[in-house]
């Protein structure tokens, strides 16, 4: 099949929701990767020709261009619908399904953020010991979210099955890790995040 789309990917950055799901859709082979390091305004400034904002992703669909990398999933879901990885109004579970594809990255990742602020952006004269503290307070006490969906003992946090919902919040649970603060994680989530990131679609995603 020839290619459709074009992915700027940045390793470990959000782009890696999009080559996770691409991976879990089986359609890779329709995505022509362009790798470019992170943080890019200061290692790929010709990249702010192609994507002003600086961010990543950047994917390209013909006259389509999107930015953030929940939308640009569900626009993939949707592209190649019927897919297990969505669920529909009709399905149980389908507003688990909504709240966590959102809450991956609207809840999650900001306190995540205030994290690899002060661990990798403030000097050591302008970190924050408070501030860094009250961080990751805030994603412990978002993770506890997580844990009350996996407390009926399901594997997934919606329909019984992988969906975008894990992939959003798999991803944030692994930067966590990839931060040095696993410690912040529940143990019963810490468990659901191996059980993600044993999937080969995974495996193969991260190494891209």
């Amino acid at each position: 099949m020839s290619t459709a789309y074009q992915l700027w990917h940045g390793q470990g950055t959000r782009s890696l929701r999009i080559m996770w799901l691409a991976e879990e859709l089986g359609i890779t082979d329709r995505i022509t990767v362009h790798p470019v390091p992170f943080p890019p305004r200061m290692k790929a400034p010709e990249y702010l020709d192609i994507n002003p904002r600086g961010s990543l992703p950047l994917f390209v669909d013909g006259a389509v261009r999107m930015t953030e990398s929940i939308a640009i999933c569900l626009y993939l879901l949707s592209r190649h619908a019927p897919t297990p990885l969505a669920l529909s109004p009709a399905e149980p579970g389908y507003h688990d399904y909504l709240e966590y594809v959102v809450f991956g990255e609207a809840s999650m990742m900001p306190p995540i953020g205030g994290i690899v602020r002060q661990l990798l952006i403030e000097t050591p004269e302008t970190r924050s010991a408070t501030v860094l503290a009250e961080a990751r307070e805030n994603v412990a006490f978002r993770i506890r979210h997580i844990s009350a969906a996996l407390a009926d003992g399901r594997d997934y946090l919606a329909g019984c099955r992988l969906t975008l919902a894990d992939i959003s919040v798999g991803y944030s649970l692994n930067l966590i890790t990839a931060l040095g603060e696993g410690a912040i994680i529940a143990p019963d989530v810490a468990a659901y995040l191996d059980r993600l990131r044993a999937r080969p679609a995974w495996i193969t995603a991260s190494e891209r």
